[in-house]
């Protein structure tokens, strides 16, 4: 579950445009235990896939849910 989730949060980042869609997949990775780290991986490697601004909008909605300690 916890990397299906993962693949989730990546394909609306991809989509652009799922904004409140990525925030509750944020939700949803932690409430399958993965932490702010797997989430940030994922995202940093699709910057060259995706583009760089949606790359930013997915990055402002992890920002949002799981914060940086």
């Amino acid at each position: 579950m916890p990397t299906r989730e993962l693949l989730t949060l990546a394909l609306l980042a991809a989509l652009g445009g799922a904004d409140a869609q990525v925030q509750g997949h944020v939700a949803g990775n932690l409430n399958v235990g993965n932490t702010r780290q797997p989430m940030l991986d994922v995202l940093t490697v699709l910057v060259p896939l995706i583009g760089y601004p949606r790359t930013l909008n997915a990055l402002a909605a992890l920002n949002e849910g799981a914060p940086a300690a």
